[in-house]
C-alpha cells in the first residue's frame, strides 16, 4: 500500500488553488502605499520541513502610480520537522515595466528542481513545491534587472550562495539530529527570456566550490490554452539540457507527485518523488476539458455550489543521464539516479467543479501509468482537484 502524505486535504487545496504574494492591507489601502501582511507566508508544506509556519509583511510604496512602485519585503519562517528558522529580506522597484530586485536570505532551496519560479523577482525562497524533499540550505544574495521589448522579456539575474545539501545517498540529513551538513558553494548569472505568457527559456552559468563543478543549465518551456468549439486544450512542453559533470543541484529531477492527494498539473501524478533524474529530458502534458459546464447550481446564502466539467489528459515524459548503464541508472555523487530512459506515460481523467465553496472549485481525477508497468501492475492514484472559480 503507497503511503499517503499526511495533510488536510481542504486546507492545502485551498491554499495551492489561490494566487501566491496574497497581501492584506495593515495600514493604508489595498493598491496604495502602506503596510502589507503576506497571508503565501502563513503556511507553507513540503516532504522536507513537513509544515512550515511564518509570516510575511510587504510595505509597498506607490510613487505616480502602481506602475512606478517600490516593495520592501521580509519574512521569517519555522519549519516543524527540521526545527530550524528561514527568513530573509529584499527590495522590489517597478518603474513602467522595467524591475530591479535585490533579496538576501536563509532559506531552503530545492535541488535539481525543474521550477523556473526561482528565476523570477517576486520569490525569496526556492522551494518548488509540496513534494520538494531534497534540499540545500543555504545563505544568499540574489539581484537582477528585467526589462521588455513589446512581447519580449529578459530578465538579468544573479545568484550567491554559500550552503550544503540536506540530503545523501541514505536520505534526507537534519542539522536537528546532528547531522553533517557537507559545504556547497556557489556563483549562477542567469537569462531568462519570455515571449509572451506563453513561451519561457532560461540559461545558467555559473560554478560551484569546493567540488569545483561547472553549472551550465537550459531549461525551457511552453504552456497554451485554447478554446475550442465546446472544450478546452492545454498544452505543456517542457525540456532541459546540461552537461556531463554538472552538479546534482542543477540537474533535473523528474520525480513526481505520487503519494499525495492533490492533482497538479505540468508533473508526473504517477511518479514518486525523487524516482526519476535527468541531465536531459522532454515533458508533455495534454488537457482537454468541456468549456461549459454540465450544469449549474449556488447557493449565494451558502456560498456553495456546483458546475462540473469532465476532462481527460496525458503526460509523457523522456530522459537521460550522461554515463548511465543500459538500464538507465547511474550513482553519481553518491546518489543512486535513475533516467526514464525509455519513456513514462500516464493518462488522466476527472472532473473539475463537482464541489464549489467560496472562490474554489474541487473535483476529483483517476491517474494510472500502464508504460512502463510496476510488477506487471498499472500504477493508480485517486487525486482531489481544485482551482480558483473566479
Amino acid at each position: 500500500m503507497r503511503r499517503l502524505v499526511l495533510i488536510p486535504l481542504l486546507l492545502i487545496a485551498a491554499l495551492t488553488a489561490t494566487a501566491q504574494d496574497m497581501l492584506v492591507p495593515l495600514t493604508g489601502t489595498k493598491g496604495g502605499t502602506g503596510l502589507n501582511l503576506n497571508l503565501d507566508r502563513i503556511w507553507n508544506y513540503n516532504l522536507y520541513e513537513r509544515s512550515r509556519w511564518g509570516v510575511g509583511l510587504d510595505y509597498i510604496i506607490v510613487h505616480d502610480s502602481v506602475d512606478n512602485a517600490t516593495d520592501i519585503s521580509g519574512y521569517v519562517g519555522y519549519g516543524i520537522r527540521d526545527r530550524q528558522l528561514k527568513g530573509g529580506v529584499g527590495v522590489l522597484h517597478f518603474d513602467d515595466g522595467r524591475v530591479f530586485y535585490a533579496n538576501v536570505y536563509r532559506d531552503y532551496d530545492a535541488a535539481a528542481s525543474r521550477s523556473s519560479v526561482s528565476t523570477t523577482h517576486l520569490n525569496l525562497n526556492d522551494l518548488s513545491g509540496i513534494m520538494a524533499s531534497r534540499m540545500s540550505d543555504n545563505v544568499g544574495l540574489r539581484a537582477g534587472y528585467y526589462t521588455n521589448w513589446g512581447r519580449v522579456g529578459v530578465l538579468f539575474g544573479t545568484h550567491l550562495f554559500f550552503g550544503g545539501r540536506l540530503f545523501d545517498g541514505n536520505g534526507l540529513l537534519y542539522r536537528c539530529l546532528g547531522d553533517t551538513i557537507a559545504p556547497e558553494n556557489g556563483a549562477e548569472a542567469k537569462v531568462t527570456t519570455t515571449y509572451g505568457k506563453h513561451l519561457e527559456a532560461v540559461l545558467t552559468c555559473g560554478h560551484t566550490w569546493p567540488q569545483g563543478k561547472p553549472i551550465l543549465r537550459l531549461l525551457a518551456f511552453y504552456e497554451h490554452a485554447d478554446t475550442l468549439s465546446f472544450t478546452e486544450l492545454y498544452t505543456y512542453l517542457q525540456g532541459g539540457i546540461t552537461p556531463p559533470n554538472t552538479p546534482y543541484i542543477r540537474m533535473f529531477d523528474l520525480g513526481g507527485t505520487y503519494g499525495a492527494p492533490l492533482f497538479f498539473p505540468n508533473a508526473l501524478l504517477t511518479a514518486k518523488p525523487n524516482e526519476f533524474t535527468a541531465n536531459t529530458f522532454l515533458l508533455a502534458s495534454l488537457r482537454l476539458r468541456l468549456h461549459r459546464p454540465l450544469y449549474r447550481l449556488h447557493s449565494d446564502l451558502l456560498v456553495i455550489g456546483s458546475r462540473p466539467r469532465p476532462f481527460v489528459g496525458i503526460n509523457a515524459a523522456w530522459g537521460w543521464l550522461w554515463g548511465q548503464n543500459p538500464d538507465g541508472q547511474m550513482c553519481y555523487e553518491g546518489l543512486d539516479l535513475q533516467s526514464p530512459h525509455r519513456g513514462v506515460m500516464e493518462a488522466v481523467v476527472g472532473i473539475d467543479g463537482l464541489f464549489e465553496w467560496g472562490a474554489v472549485d474541487y473535483g476529483v481525477a483517476f491517474s494510472c501509468r500502464p508504460y512502463p508497468l510496476e510488477n506487471n501492475a498499472l500504477r493508480w492514484s485517486i487525486l482531489v482537484t481544485a482551482e480558483l472559480s473566479i
